[in-house]
């Protein structure tokens, strides 16, 4: 496989992960109140190199929206953290085009997802507004 297949299939699959935790991230948010509902995880190690699914998810400790959107914020923040790091040592000379692109694609599809819940925050909280009282 050439390094450009590798790399377009390696993003493919963070990808498919990141849509994965998204969908799953989602069913929290909308169960947070039913009665009964764990709040479930599908870490990126549940996904295998092919970029399969394989379905499994976990029960997380914690309870309500708010310990999901503190993971979620944390998982951003070290993202971004290790996208800048790899890009500090790629100037440097000490890390390799490879992982900067890989680091690159990380954080970006860190911060469409960033973007994409303050979106759907800031339109659920208009629709709010627009409720008569």
């Amino acid at each position: 496989m050439s390094d450009f297949t590798q790399s377009m299939a390696l993003s493919a699959s963070g990808m498919k992960a990141q849509a994965m935790r998204l969908r799953q991230s989602s069913e929290n948010i909308a169960n947070a109140d039913t009665p009964g509902y764990h709040r479930k995880i599908a870490p990126f190690e549940k996904v295998v190199s092919d970029g399969a699914p394989t379905g499994e998810v976990t029960e997380a400790g914690g309870s309500g929206p708010g310990s999901l959107f503190e993971q979620a914020a944390n998982s951003f923040v070290d993202a971004v953290k290790a996208g800048e790091d790899t890009a500090k040592a790629a100037m440097a000379g000490q890390a390799d085009p490879h992982a900067l692109v890989q680091a690159l694609a990380q954080t970006e599809l860190a911060i469409e997802a960033a973007v994409t819940v303050r979106n759907k925050v800031v339109e659920a909280y208009q629709e709010i507004l627009r409720m008569p009282v």
